[in-house]
């Protein structure tokens, strides 16, 4: 931690900080799911406005969507439980429903995350190819 608590170790707080990003992604399910239902909701609200700059920002909005559904099968396949997985899974028919099915070579695109999220929940598991621990350094005079 990058300060002292009065009432509490580093470590205590290091497991309260786990707990709640824990309980956070039970509930609210991925945050990759959560930018692009924003993103997604945008886009519709500013699709079919009479201003041509907001026009333009709901097409870029769509083209987020579009690169970043690869994301979503992962969730779908490894949420944190029944109902987000379920959830993400609706969200993908949303967006294929607004925008059309995918093509082969999105769903490919969208196959390709699988294995690299199993990766990383293996690497995350063995604790290899993790980001360093902080170092703290103290100079007393």
């Amino acid at each position: 931690m990058h300060f002292k608590h009065p009432h509490f170790t580093p470590v205590e707080l290091e497991g309260l900080q786990k707990e709640l990003y824990r309980s956070c992604y039970e509930i609210l399910g991925p945050s990759l799911v959560r930018v692009l239902r924003s993103w997604f909701e945008g886009w519709k609200n500013l699709k079919d406005s009479s201003r041509p700059l907001l026009r333009d920002r709901a097409e870029r909005m769509r083209n987020y969507v579009m690169n970043a559904v690869p994301g979503i099968y992962p969730a779908i396949l490894f949420g944190p439980n029944r109902d987000r997985r379920a959830e993400a899974r609706q969200f993908l028919r949303e967006i294929q429903k607004e925008y059309g099915t995918l093509s082969v070579k999105e769903r490919l695109r969208c196959w390709g995350t699988v294995p690299l999220s199993l990766w990383t929940w293996i690497t995350e598991k063995l604790g290899i190819f993790q980001q360093p621990r902080l170092l703290r350094v103290e100079h007393r005079f």
